[in-house]
């Protein structure tokens, strides 16, 4: 079984001042069997980690773009789409054999594609169920009800921008094909418990500011 964390941040993006080796350093520590690096419309971060790749810990080459109506994240790609309209965005990351995932799809505090989710459904591979920084678990909830209602696999990911947060939320798969295959055993992580929305906002609000 591997744990992997699918969606984090490092120095390369703008608001994370997480380096690539405290990153892997801790993500060890908790349990992870490798990381999506998804930083915001780069892929530094996944040039400068993938040395670190070995049999025991993988590393997926990964982005979340910004886009005209919200962000986007793409897996498995090695160049950043060139457009910011979300539908030539997504068919880019598709072109080079990439995953599209939404991430904190229903959040109205993030860069979130709301309701423009529906106009790109039939190309979504993954919508993310579980994000470690939604400043509530509701807008989590209305995700993971979304990906059951229309039979979309869910993926779950810290959103760390801090290093704390890595492994906050992560998916259990057997092997890296299963990703490729979107055959998602278990969503899971550390914040999986009921919580207070303020103290989750407070939290929120705090992780906005790197250290």
């Amino acid at each position: 079984m591997l744990r992997i964390d699918m969606h984090v941040h490092t120095k390369y993006s703008r608001d994370s001042n997480i380096t690539i080796e405290e990153l892997i350093e801790v993500a060890k520590k908790l349990g992870l069997n490798g990381v999506a690096i998804t930083d915001h419309d780069t892929l530094k971060g996944y040039k400068k980690a993938k040395k670190y790749v070995t049999d025991d810990f993988l590393i997926i080459p990964g982005i979340e773009w910004k886009t005209d109506k919200g962000e986007i994240l793409g897996y498995f790609v090695y160049e950043p789409p060139k457009s910011r309209d979300l539908y030539e965005a997504v068919d880019q990351i598709k072109e080079q054999g990439g995953l599209v995932g939404i991430p904190h799809p229903f959040d109205i505090f993030r860069r979130s594609v709301n309701k423009h989710i529906y106009e790109i459904i039939d190309k979504i591979d993954f919508i993310e169920v579980l994000n470690g920084r939604c400043s509530s678990s509701i807008f989590n909830e209305k995700a993971l009800k979304f990906s059951k209602t229309h039979n979309i696999p869910g993926v779950a990911g810290s959103d760390a921008h801090r290093i704390e947060e890595v492994a906050l939320a992560y998916i259990e798969v057997k092997d890296l094909k299963d990703i490729k295959k979107k055959k998602i055993l278990n969503i899971n992580g550390r914040i999986l418990k009921k919580r207070d929305i303020f103290i989750d906002f407070i939290r929120y609000v705090a992780s906005r500011f790197p250290r």
